[in-house]
């Protein structure tokens, strides 16, 4: 009987490790390098939400990432969502060579280990091995040189920007990114023995340079143990980095700082528990899951914050500011989902966008550390904060979100990758009620409309349909009754551009008529832009969310 209950008790304890299973181990960040449209994505390693995102930058040019065969430098910090890296270094063994192309290592994926909390790769050509882990606002990378002499650690920018070594052990400096900079301060575990500069392939004595595409560089003569380079990041100053180096990784081994790592999103990817399904279904699953934490990100740092909205330093008030938020591509799932998984995140998100539009004046649509970035088409900050209250978090400034929704709805562009006042052809939808397009071969006739990007006139209107409705909703919530009115008769205007004859939302001219000849699946040009955004009419039938029963 003892034997019995032994086993039953063996049983219960493999049950119940099997119920706690660490499923961020089924995280693969490498899946999404390869991709026939678009962009691809990296392999971040980060914790959720947080300042810095790292990678290794590999072959330029090659949008299929995971295909590149070789390594080119590791990334001091992503500040912006797919929009490449701000300063980069890279450690070499041997005579110092400055040239990317020349320094480059091979490396193989099958010698490599990644998880959203650590990576490690060999660098095949001076034998180096390197690997990361972060903090929310530091990168820690650690480099172990086989070859004993003569090792090199070299930072270099893209854009304008300024480098100091101070001392042995320090570098410190910041690059510019859409006129604003990115901050650093990276301290040495190991002293160094000589230091310098290069500018234009030159190599240079001197230890501080500014400019465009310029770098630094730090070599040991002899070295027999890894060489931490511990990066602190800010968009206050270098001082600030500094401080947010040292409060997070202080007395802290690389080792506990990847271990509280893994904990970190152990515990966040586990809020979400899943029954059945395969082993592959399991390691998409929870791959999503981990991309979707890679945004939007906290940038306070110790009480406050650099607005790109208004260029200053503000406090945050105890409430951390959230950036990089791209709302065509979330605010139908991605924020519902972060609401569920963290509604007191959510409400400071929402917050967020409030307090850009107190200090820029309009509610953002895409907003990065630097300020709005003029993106896709609709006004979708109106869903983000409808859907947000409606659920019942409302810990934000609901009214001061209305005064900013509501400026947007009347009075800003609606065309297409343009932020702005309204234009003539924003007056002609407010009267009439459609987005006037244009015969498939006319010229352009306003100066405002991009390019590539085109009027998009049928998604603008079915978009802008829907984020009226959103608006209209708050509206009655808060009792302003003669704005929900007014914004629920806007919210109807998708059926001016339903044609019945054709059974698709087709685009319509000034004069009333519609375009022709009409193919819903190739008419528009690239991406169908002259009428619909990256898709096509057999797609943007089904963008009529608020009345699905018309």
């Amino acid at each position: 009987m003892r034997h019995v209950f032994g086993f039953l008790w063996l049983a219960l304890i493999l049950l119940n490790a099997c119920n706690n299973k660490d499923v961020s181990f089924y995280v693969d960040p490498n899946i999404g390098g390869v991709a026939p449209l678009l962009t691809t994505k990296n392999p971040t390693v980060h914790r959720p939400h947080s300042m810095v995102r790292v990678f290794p930058v590999t072959k330029p040019g090659l949008n299929d990432r995971y295909l590149s065969d070789k390594i080119y430098g590791f990334a001091v910090n992503m500040p912006a969502y797919r929009m490449g890296y701000v300063t980069e270094l890279m450690p070499t063994s041997g005579t110092l060579v400055i040239n990317k192309n020349e320094y480059a290592s091979l490396y193989d994926h099958d010698q490599e280990e990644v998880h959203p909390w650590y990576h490690k790769v060999w660098l095949e050509d001076s034998n180096i091995e390197a690997d990361w882990t972060t903090t929310e606002r530091t990168v820690i990378y650690r480099f172990k040189y086989s070859d004993k002499d003569s090792n090199n650690v070299i930072f270099r920018s893209a854009r304008k920007a300024s480098f100091k070594i101070i001392g042995n052990n320090i570098i410190q400096g910041w690059e510019e990114f859409e006129k604003t900079r990115q901050f650093f301060y990276a301290e040495f575990s190991e002293p160094f023995d000589k230091s310098g500069s290069f500018d234009s392939g030159k190599v240079k004595s001197e230890t501080e340079i500014a400019g465009n595409g310029i770098g630094v560089f730090v070599g040991f003569d002899a070295i027999d143990k890894p060489v931490e380079v511990r990066i602190g990041i800010s968009y206050i100053d270098e001082n600030q980095a500094a401080a947010n180096l040292h409060k997070e990784t202080l007395d802290k081994s690389f080792e506990s700082v990847k271990d509280d790592s893994h904990k970190i999103w152990a515990n966040e990817l586990g809020k979400i528990k899943v029954e059945g399904g395969t082993e592959r279904e399991k390691r998409i699953f929870y791959t999503s899951l981990y991309r979707s934490m890679e945004r939007m990100v906290n940038i306070s740092e110790d009480g406050r914050y650099f607005s790109g909205y208004d260029g200053k330093i503000h406090n945050d008030e105890g409430r951390p500011f959230f950036v990089d938020d791209w709302l065509w591509d979330t605010y139908r799932s991605l924020h519902p989902l972060m609401l569920v998984l963290n509604p007191l995140q959510q409400a400071d998100m929402v917050e967020s966008y409030i307090r850009m539009y107190e200090q820029s004046g309009c509610m953002p649509g895409f907003p990065q550390f630097y300020g709005d970035f003029p993106a896709m088409i609709g006004f979708h900050s109106a869903a983000l904060v409808w859907d947000t209250y409606q659920k019942g978090v409302t810990n934000f400034n609901v009214e001061k979100a209305y005064e900013g929704l509501r400026k947007n709805a009347t009075q800003a562009t609606m065309l297409p990758w343009r932020t702005g006042p309204m234009c003539s052809l924003d007056s002609f939808y407010l009267k009439n009620g459609w987005y006037p397009a244009l015969p498939e071969d006319s010229v352009e006739i306003f100066s405002k409309v991009d390019g590539f990007e085109k009027r998009q006139a049928v998604a603008l209107t079915l978009e802008h349909s829907y984020d009226d409705w959103c608006l209209a909703q708050l509206a009655k919530a808060l009792d302003k009754k003669e704005d929900y009115e007014y914004f629920m008769k806007r919210s109807k205007n998708y059926r001016n551009v339903f044609n019945p004859a054709t059974g698709f939302f087709a685009p319509k001219m000034a004069n009333g008529k519609w375009v022709t000849p009409f193919d819903p699946q190739l008419s528009g040009g690239v991406g169908s832009r002259s009428y619909y955004a990256e898709n096509n009419a057999w797609t943007w039938n089904f963008s009529v969310q608020q009345d699905i029963p018309d």
